[in-house]
């Protein structure tokens, strides 16, 4: 079991957190097709009780038809429940446009990675009915950044991700109104230019962009993640969980949507082949303990990258 210790400083109230990135946790896969509201409701109590002051539902890349059932799926939820409008604060749509090759794509399905374009971005906003609040895309299967301008004036903040951006596709998707990358770190392939490579890219205009890392321990070392808070504004960096559903679970097989999802002896979740992450399976409070157990950062510090900003974000 991976529960937090939860309790923020030496008061026994838990730790305020906001969550940018939740595929499921607790038994619960918001990329499934048969999750009934009353078990959700369960975990929603959970969380709310953990110091849960929202999070964002993840759909990630699948058929266009499935993720209009998954985002509709989650948006019914939020207007049928009291506790998943206290705990739910929207929906990250995670793709589809993402960049389709390994390494970048990660655990998204890349035979329905697309390019960008207005009639699917409508028809997925539409399903989530106004609850729609973060979508993740690759700038270079967003031509000129046009559906970036697009999300934007639809009140939609815009991420980054599963990408190999340059840096002129980042500056331009920044100007476009860009505001975020989602996991740094994550969903980039092993092997890369020694200088020249996407995190560097990113961390170059991470006065002008925030940034999410994942904190388990396992999709970035503790001593590469220190390094990369280093380099930003503290007001940049956001922790997000990334959290599946064995996340807060033992050992075992599990699903993240379609997939098999192995999570290990380490808390490690690993695609069916082993070949990479399939999400995690720590929750965000779990990751606070971690991250002021390694001295990443102050108490203050991790406040702020849990809760402050990603609220911020968000409602802003």
């Amino acid at each position: 079991m991976d529960r937090p210790q939860t309790s923020h400083g030496n008061d026994e109230t838990p730790r305020p957190w906001f969550d940018l990135q939740v595929n499921g946790g607790l038994g619960l896969d918001f990329n499934a097709d048969d999750w009934d509201f009353d078990a959700a409701d369960r975990v929603a109590e959970e969380w709310l009780e953990m110091g849960c002051r929202g999070l964002l539902a993840t759909v990630i890349t699948d058929s266009e038809t499935a993720m209009q059932r998954r985002i509709r799926h989650v948006a019914d939820w939020i207007e049928h429940s009291r506790l998943a409008r206290q705990c739910i604060a929207g929906i990250h749509v995670e793709g589809p446009f993402l960049n389709a090759d390994d390494g970048y794509v990660g655990a998204h399905p890349p035979r329905w990675t697309q390019d960008a374009n207005p009639n699917t971005i409508t028809r997925l906003v539409d399903a989530g009915r106004g609850h729609v609040k973060l979508w993740t895309l690759s700038p270079e299967r967003d031509a000129d950044a046009a559906m970036t301008r697009f999300l934007v004036d639809q009140n939609v903040v815009v991420g980054m991700g599963h990408c190999r951006g340059s840096l002129d596709d980042i500056q331009r998707s920044l100007d476009a109104g860009l505001s975020v990358f989602t996991h740094l770190g994550n969903g980039c392939p092993h092997r890369h230019d020694r200088h020249d490579h996407l995190i560097n890219r990113v961390l170059s205009v991470g006065d002008r962009i925030k940034i999410t890392f994942i904190a388990d321990g396992h999709h970035i070392p503790f001593f590469a993640l220190q390094n990369y808070v280093r380099c930003l504004p503290e007001s940049q960096v956001i922790i997000v969980s990334d959290a599946m559903q064995a996340a807060g679970l033992s050992a075992g097989t599990y699903h993240l949507g379609d997939q098999v999802v192995y999570v290990d002896e380490h808390q490690a979740a690993w695609a069916e082949d082993r070949s990479h992450y399939a999400g995690s399976a720590t929750l965000l409070p779990a990751m606070a303990d971690k991250l002021l157990r390694a001295k990443i950062g102050t108490e203050e510090q991790i406040q702020m990258w849990i809760h402050d900003n990603p609220m911020q974000l968000i409602q802003s």
